[in-house]
């Protein structure tokens, strides 16, 4: 397994060299103006959430510019409901249109290749902001990095924050939901995340619940996606003030879920990044996770994470005989956050 990860990891650092030398070599062409952006994020939910804003920034200092974002099939709802993006698209859909500018935000080798036979204006890699952070020694959060590689298409040095798009269509499905059950005001649990290091035990997920609902007098839905089904359910008998979120229910529909939730508790996930971007109460439950870099971004946030020196790891195999990290965080630790942040609202 350890081979294994180095391999990946060389791999991944010839695709960054390699694409700083297009980068490099691509400024030397005259440039004006552009009329067409490609952005490709081919990301995770949570990384694409803690991109979002660098589509309006783009937008906002590059009104008449066509926005075009290439991503993965399972974030392209929340992209295309995004109000600076014009098109979503995906790997399979780069044809012969050449665009002006592209900006990788985090691309692949396809992607890359296909830039290497239709070269743009311009290109921005990613791999020029990590070696200069590198050659600092400073890390700066996942949403301010993304900030510094659409840098040269700004003219604003005005930030913005992630957010989410919601459309009235899918507040009234959650509302439909929160009024067959009689909720009014609730909490969210999400128990899960992609990889199983990152994933708290569900029992200390139920105490929470019990907690939530006997200190604030909120009842909890559990949301999730197909592959947590099981553990949705599991958590609905062992703590009877919960209820699972529907299955059909879209990372938008839970986007909407988050915007009437009174408070959030979940693992370093995706759905935790989305319901960061409407500030409410909010404890994110991290374990390998890179202190200080994928924290949520939401005012009203706090963390509770053991950082050891094995941390960053890669996330899949753990050389801790005591248990994964995650692990040290305790019940007691997580409901005195709840308490730290319930109250910046009251």
């Amino acid at each position: 397994m350890g081979s294994s990860h180095a391999i990946a990891n060389a791999y991944e650092r010839l695709y960054l060299i390699t694409s700083m030398i297009v980068d490099s070599i691509l400024r030397l062409r005259p440039f004006r103006d552009p009329q067409s952006i490609l952005v490709i994020k081919l990301d995770e939910i949570g990384d694409m959430v803690l991109a979002m804003h660098t589509f309006e920034m783009i937008k906002r200092d590059n009104p008449h510019v066509t926005l075009t974002i290439l991503c993965k099939p399972f974030v392209a709802g929340i992209v295309a409901a995004h109000p600076s993006v014009d098109r979503v698209i995906g790997i399979k859909d780069l044809g012969p249109e050449r665009y002006d500018v592209v900006v990788d935000l985090r691309g692949s080798w396809p992607s890359l290749r296909w830039i290497l036979t239709h070269p743009p204006l311009r290109f921005f890699t990613r791999a020029r902001v990590r070696a200069r952070n590198k050659a600092t020694g400073h890390i700066p959060h996942d949403s301010r990095a993304n900030i510094s590689i659409v840098e040269p298409l700004l003219r604003s040095t005005i930030p913005l924050l992630p957010k989410i798009e919601v459309s009235p269509a899918d507040r009234e499905t959650v509302g439909v939901f929160l009024r067959s059950h009689n909720l009014d005001r609730f909490a969210v649990i999400h128990p899960g995340a992609r990889r199983p290091l990152k994933q708290w035990p569900p029992e200390r997920f139920s105490t929470v619940i019990q907690f939530i609902h006997e200190k604030y007098g909120l009842r909890t839905v559990i949301t999730g996606g197909p592959e947590d089904r099981a553990l949705m359910d599991s958590l609905c008998l062992s703590a009877p003030m919960a209820i699972a979120s529907p299955a059909d229910f879209t990372l938008l529909h839970l986007a909407a879920l988050c915007e009437r939730a009174s408070l959030f508790v979940g693992n370093d996930s995706g759905p935790m990044h989305i319901a960061s971007t409407f500030g409410l109460p909010l404890v994110g439950i991290f374990g390998p996770g890179v202190p200080g870099v994928f924290d949520p971004i939401g005012e009203h946030s706090t963390t509770v994470h053991h950082v050891l020196p094995c941390n960053p790891c890669d996330q899949i195999t753990c050389t801790r005989s005591e248990g994964p990290c995650i692990l040290l965080v305790t019940v007691d630790e997580v409901c005195e956050a709840i308490g730290r942040v319930m109250p910046l609202t009251s």
